[in-house]
């Protein structure tokens, strides 16, 4: 609505003075939220240019500490929230890195008691390997594998 159109009908209900600047200061102070403050000054000059303008700048100053206080608190709860998510996903990976070295570990035991000092190239390419899956498939095989050669294709070749 127009700023001038609303003080007019606002002075048409022939308000006491102090309860009409009392109104105009409510809408000053909701046009500095909404942005349009300048305007609203414009149009109050001469129609209660008394309006309290120290209650206007305690709400003013309030408001942007209040506002900066938000923000604060959005960024420490930002903060939080990504250490915590860090601390997950560093657990995640370290148990993901645990098992992943647990397995070649395990397959490099396997290897060395069934083959001796045969094993140690077959350890070598089994070292470089870092998917779980195969890891787990290679641990299976190398309990299967009759020969050192038979279990070395399963490592080149999958299945």
């Amino acid at each position: 609505a127009n700023i001038r159109e609303l003080i007019q009908k606002i002075k048409s209900y022939n308000l006491e003075k102090e309860e009409f600047l009392k109104i105009l200061t409510e809408i000053h102070i909701l046009s500095y939220l909404v942005g349009r403050e300048e305007e609203v000054k414009r149009e109050m000059v001469g129609e209660g240019g008394e309006i309290n303008l120290l209650e206007i700048e305690i709400f003013r100053k309030a408001y942007e500490k209040v506002l900066e206080q938000g923000i604060q608190q959005g960024i420490q709860q930002g903060i939080q929230q990504g250490i915590q998510q860090g601390i997950q996903k560093g657990k995640e990976e370290g148990l993901k890195e645990g098992l992943k070295e647990g397995l070649k570990e395990a397959i490099e035991l396997d290897l060395i008691s069934r083959f001796g000092r045969r094993a140690k190239r077959v350890i070598k390419k089994l070292k470089m390997i870092d998917d779980i899956e195969k890891l787990r498939e290679l641990k299976r095989e190398v309990i299967r594998a009759r020969t050192l050669r038979e279990f070395e294709k399963k490592l080149n070749h999958g299945k």
